[in-house]
């Protein structure tokens, strides 16, 4: 984007606070002026750039309305001036254009008759087959299974995959016609006018992969609770339903996650903890060594089909979970020291011939050479240091969560 003069700023808008997306479920949400339940992207970079910024108008609102089961949508731009090029001597932007890249044709930019459709919201249910249903504070909440062979899903599809562009930092829309996707979605389940309705809450796409000889390994693709909805458990509750439903699988042979989120990694690692907690108990795992034994590596497999890699790390937090630091600190000294001894143990891998000079006597060596060697061995120590810290604190803060629960 350009550098603007001060002349300019008011013409300029961030656009993680300009875009408003609002859920609607009657005609009063649609036709209300009050702001308070719109909630706004966490990122728009794809869209509009690095800096996020739009340039152009003043006061500028761009609003993305949705019904809150089928989410046909609404878009309208509003503002209160706009600069001609010839006043910026610069170029303006277009804020519509991008989102129109996006979203459906079938998008309303008429709020009547976006209106309209309210009326077929009463008909509209969910995709698929019900997997999971449950309670959060006396509202109904339900969780449904399905792929693209389901009538009319792949449309709905397109309109619910455009939150992930501004949710999801560098997502990308998937090939949703291939059969190998299945989907989970979960959605609230409520009376209006003496009819029940759906709204939808958040989803997961999974992707089955090949594995030999005639297995398919399941890897969580995209993971997201709209905003309105987060922080209430619904997170965990899609993830562990995902779960069940792939260990009943007999085709399944393990899940993975694809690229996950700091905030997906430490709900998974909260849910994975609490569900292994339960297997490998204290009993359990009370004389085993730190790294995880083949024996209890292969009853978790049996029982939870989770991946290997995911399980040795969850080893670690169930080690610390199960310490009784209390009645016997020094165990909780050991694991601090048993942990940093693998991180240290990764790092040391790569470590280049010129380091392991620095460890030998000898004449041949240059004096460019031995601080080439000193520097990279400390820079690996910092690295060991940080990468220890910050998965103790990660470890830590799982257990927290898991005893609070």
């Amino acid at each position: 984007m350009v550098m603007l003069t001060t002349v300019f700023e008011n013409y300029k808008a961030c656009a993680l606070d300009c875009i408003n997306f609002k859920l609607v479920r009657t005609q009063e949400d649609a036709e209300a002026e009050s702001t308070s339940d719109y909630f706004h992207p966490e990122f728009a970079h794809q869209l509009y750039g690095e800096d996020e910024n739009i340039f152009g108008y003043k006061d500028l609102s761009i609003n993305l309305f949705y019904l809150a089961g089928s989410l046909k949508m609404y878009l309208e731009i509003k503002y209160s001036d706009k600069l001609s090029e010839k006043q910026a001597e610069m170029k303006i932007d277009e804020p519509l254009e991008p989102i129109k890249e996006i979203i459906p044709q079938s998008c309303c930019f008429n709020k009547n008759e976006f209106i309209q459709l309210l009326e077929g919201e009463s008909k509209f249910r969910p995709f698929g087959n019900l997997v999971n249903s449950y309670d959060r504070k006396g509202r109904k909440f339900e969780v449904y299974k399905c792929d693209q062979s389901a009538p009319g899903f792949l449309d709905y599809h397109k309109r619910l995959q455009t939150f992930i562009m501004f949710f999801i930092d560098g997502a990308s829309f998937i090939e949703d016609d291939d059969e190998n996707w299945l989907f989970y979605v979960t959605y609230e389940k409520y009376s209006a006018d003496g009819q029940t309705r759906y709204a939808t809450i958040g989803y997961s796409t999974v992707y089955l992969f090949f594995a030999y000889p005639d297995l398919k390994r399941a890897r969580l693709s995209q993971f997201l609770i709209l905003s309105p909805f987060t922080r209430m458990g619904h997170g965990s509750k899609l993830l562990t339903t995902i779960y069940s439903d792939l260990q009943s699988m007999k085709i399944i042979k393990d899940i993975t996650v694809e690229d996950p989120s700091e905030d997906f990694t430490t709900m998974r690692d909260i849910v994975d903890t609490k569900i292994m907690a339960g297997i490998w108990t204290k009993k359990l795992v009370a004389d085993k060594p730190f790294a995880l034994p083949k024996e209890l590596l292969k009853l978790a497999q049996e029982n939870t089909k989770l991946n290997r890699k995911q399980l040795k790390r969850i080893y670690e937090i169930v080690k610390l979970l199960h310490l009784e630091c209390n009645k016997k600190p020094k165990l909780f000294t050991d694991f601090q020291d048993s942990l940093k001894g693998r991180i240290k143990k990764e790092f040391e891998k790569p470590v280049t011939k010129l380091s392991r000079h620095l460890l030998v006597e000898d004449e041949s060596q240059s004096e460019h050479d031995k601080a080439a060697a000193a520097i990279e061995l400390e820079h690996q120590a910092t690295q060991v240091n940080d990468t220890y810290n910050a998965t103790f604190n990660h470890y830590s803060r799982v257990v927290d969560k898991v005893q609070g629960l």
